[in-house]
């Protein structure tokens, strides 16, 4: 079972929870208590100075590549998680491949997480 850790958002370094790939792939594909965040930081776009505060501050991120010990930092990895994540921007079309796992929108929707 692949782990994947939680951080309260892209500024906050530290461990909030681990949760399993898929436990992570259904918040992404069905949204939680963030959604209304997220689609009010969409509603504003990328360079917004609410879109970045929002992305900053308010809304969980996830590490994919890696398992860490509290925080994030190359001397607290334990584990490779096995994954491979790519952030693709300015791309609206992902082909089908057996390597990809999964892939979304990003948050500003002129993306891809792989």
């Amino acid at each position: 079972m692949i782990k994947i850790t939680q951080y309260e958002n892209i500024e906050n370094p530290k461990i909030q929870k681990t949760l399993t790939v898929d436990e992570v792939l259904n918040i992404i594909k069905n949204g939680n208590e963030y959604l209304p965040i997220i689609n009010t930081a969409r509603e504003y776009g990328k360079g917004h100075p609410l879109y970045e505060s929002l992305k900053h501050y308010s809304i969980p991120t996830f590490r994919y590549n890696f398992l860490f010990n509290e925080r994030v930092a190359n001397k607290n990895i334990i584990s490779s998680t096995g994954l491979i994540y790519i952030d693709v921007d300015d791309n609206l079309f992902i082909p089908d491949s057996e390597l990809i796992y999964a892939s979304w929108q990003s948050l500003s929707n002129t993306g891809y997480g792989l």
